[in-house]
């Protein structure tokens, strides 16, 4: 029988080599970005307000992985943001992935398949920063109630309408706990799909409500989506494009019964020595609206742009048109011109400097609208450095 000195050197053998183990099994990649905008904003309706304003956003990858002998690639990964107004941090992508030649499995907290290929297969972005289309929106919006009332949300007007007694919203991005399946390619043909059970519940969340009270109230739930790309290039021309489709249901609030969610994304790009030539579409239709509701218009968007790349600079160009019901009580829709140019300019690997020029003009034609509200025009500039690690 062991002593006890000896099963405690027993005991601290066998963890000093199971560490061992684990470290010699996993890589551990530490990814991230940063970026500092400084903002000038000239806009209809902003007394009281500054013109311009700084920003800046940290995030970082954490990812653990390793490989079995019969091939299996598998590990986690986890991304924290220093990104709130309030200096606290969060994790929107917490999950387990497994892939190999039958594809790739992403099980638990993270985005949507559409909000990681959409950016991808619309308009060229590169001229913006990090995929990001929208910035130059958030700066026109913020604290403008007038402008705030008029605008479609950000993200290229992936998102449908904030909540509200009459209306349900759902993000295109979608960050919930959801089970995704990503087929490899097939002649430059990759599919996916994925199902998420309550778009509000994350992590070690568990909501089992559906009923028409509490947290189960007016929530989308038993998302399903579904989508194809491809990518290919032919005598130097590069072929892109991609649809996806989007489907759950909205819980009633009792009172209130809401339209299904039904959305359909679509987008390509071709580029050529250079050149880049790009447009998406994004439609929720009267997704998420009360069946009820006395004006029920479409939401949807459509973009268009074009892009050049030379050397160490990238030009490009873009428009956004969106629009949405609004108050559903009332006749009107609202709608958002958004254009914008910018160059980006690559300082060194993994770090990047950029201006943009931005004009929105947000209309809003509910009837019962005031008139310093029914047009909001903004001009935006925004100079900008990332860094990506």
């Amino acid at each position: 029988m062991l002593k006890k000195s000896q099963a405690v050197c027993a005991i601290s053998v066998l963890m000093a080599s199971g560490s061992a183990y684990a470290q010699s099994k996993f890589d551990i990649k530490i990814t991230g970005d940063y970026y500092l905008e400084a903002g000038y904003i000239n806009q209809d309706n902003d007394s009281g307000l500054r013109s311009t304003e700084l920003r800046n956003r940290m995030r970082f990858n954490i990812i653990p992985s390793a490989k079995a002998d019969n091939g299996l690639e598998y590990g986690a990964r986890m991304r924290i943001r220093a990104s709130n107004g309030d200096r606290t941090m969060d994790a929107d992508r917490s999950f387990i992935f497994l892939q190999g030649s039958f594809g790739r499995f992403d099980l638990g907290t993270r985005n949507s398949w559409h909000d990681d290929t959409f950016g991808s297969f619309s308009r060229p972005v590169d001229f913006h920063f990090l995929g990001i289309y929208d910035a130059a929106v958030t700066w026109a919006t913020s604290n403008n109630a007038s402008a705030g009332n008029t605008k479609l949300d950000v993200s290229t007007f992936a998102y449908m309408p904030a909540a509200t007694s009459t209306t349900q919203g759902a993000a295109l991005s979608d960050v919930a706990t959801k089970a995704m399946y990503i087929s490899p390619k097939f002649s430059g043909f990759q599919a996916a799909l994925a199902f998420t059970p309550h778009a509000t519940s994350s992590a070690t969340d568990v909501n089992r409500l559906t009923g028409p009270t509490g947290a189960g109230a007016g929530t989308l739930q038993n998302v399903w989506e579904a989508g194809i790309n491809y990518s290919g290039e032919f005598s130097g021309v590069g072929v892109r494009f991609n649809a996806g489709y989007l489907g759950g249901k909205y819980e009633n609030t009792g009172a209130v019964a809401y339209e299904d969610l039904n959305g359909i994304t679509a987008g390509a790009q071709v580029g050529y020595a250079g050149f880049v030539l790009g447009g998406g579409y994004v439609g929720y239709g009267k997704s998420g609206l009360a069946k009820n509701a006395a004006f029920k218009d479409n939401y949807e968007a459509w973009n268009v742009g074009l892009q050049y790349t030379t050397g160490a600079f990238v030009l490009g160009a873009g428009y956004t048109f969106g629009q949405d019901a609004g108050d559903v009580r009332v006749a009107g829709k609202r709608e958002q011109d958004y254009y914008t140019a910018g160059v980006a300019y690559q300082m060194a690997p993994g770090l990047r400097l950029g201006l943009e020029y931005s004009f929105i003009e947000a209309k809003n034609k509910d009837v019962t609208a005031v008139a310093a509200e029914r047009k909001v025009d903004s001009n935006v500039v925004i100079a900008r450095t990332v860094l990506v690690f």
